[in-house]
């Protein structure tokens, strides 16, 4: 199961990731982010996949992983 990790409504230059570490906690998860500078609303930063007994398990896990990630601005830029 794929879920896409998405910003917010705000756009921010340089960009990076919070979270990763709490994301990949769930069993059969694996991240794929984009390395996009920019985010704004609708722009898809990354996927995260999963595997489990069924779908709907999958798509549960994939949810939550991907709700610990956390865009913020790059310091210094």
């Amino acid at each position: 199961m794929l879920w896409c990790i998405q910003p917010t409504d705000t756009e921010l230059d340089d960009v990076s990731f919070t979270g990763l570490d709490t994301a990949l906690f769930y069993e059969e998860t694996g991240v794929r982010l984009f390395g996009k500078p920019r985010a704004y609303a609708g722009r898809g930063m990354g996927t995260v996949a999963t595997t489990a007994e069924d779908v709907g398990a999958a798509r549960d896990r994939a949810a939550l992983a991907a709700a610990k990630f956390h865009l913020v601005p790059t310091a210094g830029r």
